[in-house]
């Protein structure tokens, strides 16, 4: 159960760590070759009523060169657009999570971190490719069939890391091919900011009381007539992650619970069998005099300690196997891995486990108390037909009390 319960709130507690945005928008597009960020409009949106911080990202124009330097690819999604921060996107704000490598520096234009669920499998950390970044214009006569363009920029770039994105997991397979890629530096988009970004999209951060909704009319508002108005709000961002986290949590917590029954079972069927065995016991100390509930009482402490012991036990064991959760995909990005105690979780688990089973200990020594002491035969029917043998043979009275005694069982007597 405890299990269940990290798992539901892994995804929340690793988009808070990575400084998130509350929504994005596209903020510039390439049109008739002109550069696909406008830092003017990226201004107007940072001085709207509400946003507390903006941060942009650029999709830039690359491929990968051949031998001879030069590469003609014949649509523009093969010399990229891929992502690289203009001013802090996914390095400050919605930060990525490096799963293997390390993070690029942002100060430094030839180091890339790919996407560890998109960047097909043969391209690996530490692997260095020859890279050429084109203008808005040179891919257009890309797509005419010009076959001999130079590059705007030549750089030889390090892979030093594979990356996650935060919205990658409220993505499937298919959607997550859609995005990622590489991720360049921020020095990098700065040298390319001008030409070679293809569109350009900017998160925005709010202040507390401002609603999304308020700060989506307020850019649309800003945004040039005819722009295409396209946001992205983190809080769907998250329920749709939540809602595939939600078949783990539902697992785990059916199996919790289906494990916790067969332990009280099993516990209380060895609760009874102990109290059982102590059956001649009881009956002993009562025969001395000792009250229903003394007798009860005297069962109970071992049974109870143990019930208490075991309890223990089971917190801790809960907690040595802590680790292994969170489980699902939101594990390989969750920022608080290791040994953890839920106390909500194992308080319940531990009490319950203390008041079913104490309450099963009670009831069964209770039942089998001795609740009253064992009665003598009755013999008020061979009394009076002694007497009546007597009275008709002519013995007196006494004598008949004599003879009735003479034929009880010594046992009786």
């Amino acid at each position: 159960m405890a299990a269940a319960r990290r798992t539901q709130a892994a995804f929340p507690a690793y988009l808070a760590s990575t400084n998130p945005s509350d929504l994005t928008v596209l903020s510039g597009i390439s049109a008739k070759g002109a550069a696909g960020y406008d830092p003017a409009l990226v201004a107007r949106i940072a001085a709207l009523p509400g946003v507390r911080h903006v941060a942009s990202s650029g999709k830039v124009n690359v491929a990968i060169l051949g031998p001879g330097g030069t590469a003609a690819p014949a649509a523009p999604e093969q010399a990229g657009p891929l992502p690289a921060s203009i001013d802090g996107e996914y390095f400050t704000t919605d930060r990525v999570t490096v799963v293997a490598g390390r993070m690029a520096d942002p100060a430094r234009p030839d180091e890339v971190v790919i996407d560890a669920k998109s960047t097909p499998p043969q391209v690996q950390v530490g692997d260095v490719a020859p890279l050429g970044f084109y203008t808005n214009a040179q891919v257009t006569r890309l797509l005419s069939g010009d076959t001999h363009v130079t590059p705007f920029l030549r750089l030889a770039v390090h892979v030093v890391g594979k990356v996650l994105y935060s919205f990658e997991e409220a993505q499937d397979d298919i959607d997550t091919q859609l995005n990622g890629g590489a991720l360049f530096t921020p020095a990098l988009a700065r040298r390319l900011a001008g030409c070679c970004v293809d569109s350009t999209e900017t998160a925005i951060q709010l202040r507390p009381g401002t609603s999304v909704a308020a700060a989506e009319a307020a850019i649309q508002r800003v945004l040039p007539p005819g722009f295409p108005v396209e946001f992205t709000v983190t809080a769907t961002t998250t329920t749709r992650a939540q809602r595939g986290i939600a078949p783990t949590v539902i697992a785990l917590a059916v199996f919790g619970a289906i494990a916790g029954l067969a332990a009280m079972v099993i516990a209380a069927q060895v609760i009874s069998r102990q109290l059982r065995q102590r059956a001649s016991e009881v009956a002993a100390l009562r025969a001395l005099g000792a009250s229903p509930a003394a007798t009860i009482g005297d069962s109970l402490p071992g049974t109870g300690g143990a019930i208490v012991a075991g309890a223990l036990l089971a917190v801790a064991v809960a907690v040595a196997v802590s680790p292994v959760a969170p489980l699902g995909t939101v594990r390989a990005v969750y920022p608080y891995p290791g040994v953890a105690a839920d106390g909500a979780a194992l308080a319940a688990g531990a009490g319950l486990l203390i008041a079913v089973l104490s309450a099963v200990a009670v009831t069964v020594a209770w039942r089998q108390a001795p609740h009253r002491a064992a009665r003598p035969p009755a013999r008020t029917g061979l009394a009076a037909g002694v007497v009546r043998a007597a009275r008709a043979c002519g013995l007196p009275v006494p004598a008949a009390e004599g003879i009735r005694l003479a034929l009880e069982p010594a046992t009786d007597r």
